[in-house]
């Protein structure tokens, strides 16, 4: 009994070590925090993207690229 609660003790250090390191991951100091890590999304592109046209910079230019 005693080395199944040492086993579940163990288990849960872990998982709170991963919630630490997660939480750091998305944690959000200010807005600007959060644009400069990428999480920032303009309503056009919201737009876009929900009206299924969204496309990615580098397929547009290689569409550019392509002759008609």
């Amino acid at each position: 009994m005693e080395e199944l609660l040492e086993l579940a003790i163990k288990r849960i250090d872990k998982l709170e070590k991963k919630l630490e390191k997660y939480f750091h991951i998305l944690e959000v100091k200010n807005e600007l925090d959060f644009i400069l890590n990428g999480g920032y999304v303009f309503k056009e592109d919201i737009d876009t993207i929900l009206s299924g046209n969204y496309s990615f910079l580098d397929e547009e230019a290689s569409e550019s690229a392509m002759p008609n």
